[in-house]
């Protein structure tokens, strides 16, 4: 129930925000004042997937980059490994995620 809450505030930002900035930097900002440490971003053809580290919890969350509307969205424990990362990491993918 709160991550739905997280990602649909982020949802709602992004779909507002999109149009004045590219959408991966307004998708890092917003993630980064919900307080997430470790943020990869992968973008493909018309999805971004994002994937947040916040204490011990990892969430990943797939828009569609033209209406910013979230396709999937998941969570679970990230590993100790991953919680020990902090930082952006972009990336571009041929592919979409869904």
């Amino acid at each position: 129930m709160r991550l739905t809450a997280l990602i649909a505030a982020v949802a709602m930002m992004v779909g507002t925000a999109a149009a004045a900035d590219p959408f991966t930097d307004q998708v890092i900002s917003e993630f980064r004042e919900l307080g997430f440490e470790r943020i990869e971003v992968k973008n493909g053809p018309t999805q971004v997937k994002v994937e947040g580290i916040r204490g011990n919890r990892e969430y990943e969350v797939v828009y569609d980059r033209a209406t910013g509307r979230i396709l999937k969205q998941e969570q679970g424990f990230a590993d100790a490994r991953d919680r020990n990362q902090g930082g952006v990491e972009v990336q571009q993918r041929d592919r979409d995620f869904v």
